[in-house]
């Protein structure tokens, strides 16, 4: 059951795959949302994104979720900080 619903909420068709996820933390005046977002390769090789809402994602992402969005957080401000250049100092 499990199973089946999760493939329903992520379109999955035979011969695609998961290939990579992200989970995602968002929020406003009023509203908040803890999504996991998932990439996935058709049987084609195109590449799509979906997006897992909480009441769909499996019992164990929702009680990993703190630990995954952090960790996901950190991989992308480091990126980002890697893309920056140096600053140079002035002489």
């Amino acid at each position: 059951m499990i199973k089946q619903k999760l493939c329903t909420a992520l379109h999955m068709q035979p011969g695609d795959t998961i290939v990579s996820t992200r989970a995602e933390r968002c929020y406003g005046p009023g509203w908040a949302n803890s999504m996991l977002w998932v990439i996935v390769r058709g049987d084609n090789g195109v590449l799509r994104e979906e997006c897992l809402q909480p009441p769909s994602q499996p019992t164990l992402i929702r009680t990993m979720f703190s630990a995954l969005s952090e960790m996901d957080g950190i991989v992308l401000r480091e990126l980002q900080s890697a893309l920056i250049p140096p600053r140079k100092e002035p002489k």
